[in-house]
């Protein structure tokens, strides 16, 4: 009888334990990669439709609120969406509240920037003050 190798059964094993560690791992890397794009594309949004609804509706103050965690977006007084990190995010600002003129330009210019605490990968969002612009910056 050959000693010599592995029998079919002990490479089956190998190859499938293998199989299931890489498709542990795999999603987990690439994932807080796509939730920092996603969150920022969400962020540009919401600023962009508080941009539009200040210019269409002038009888309504819409502005949104940053803290390091979250962001609400708000109605005169009234929370219309709140928006939380996950616990490795923060957000960076300079001015906590961001609104708009009846004309699209923003009260005050700033670059938002979201940064994953663990890779140190970050994204920034810039508000031009001349035109209003939302700009998304790698």
């Amino acid at each position: 009888m050959n000693t010599k190798g592995f029998t079919l059964i002990e490479l089956i094993i190998t190859i499938s334990l293998i199989i299931v560690i890489v498709l542990i791992v795999v999603p987990k890397l690439n994932y807080d990669k796509s939730y920092l794009e996603s969150f920022t594309k969400e962020l540009a949004y919401d600023i962009r439709k508080i941009r539009i609804n200040s210019m269409t509706n002038d009888k309504e103050l819409y502005y949104i609120l940053l803290t390091n965690d979250s962001y609400e977006l708000r109605k005169s007084l009234k929370r219309i969406k709140l928006v939380k990190l996950k616990t490795n995010f923060k957000l960076d600002y300079i001015h906590q509240e961001i609104s708009f003129n009846y004309n699209g330009t923003p009260d005050n210019s700033q670059t938002i920037t979201i940064t994953n605490k663990k890779t140190k990968e970050s994204k920034k969002i810039s508000i031009v003050v001349e035109t209003g612009r939302i700009l998304i910056l790698e």
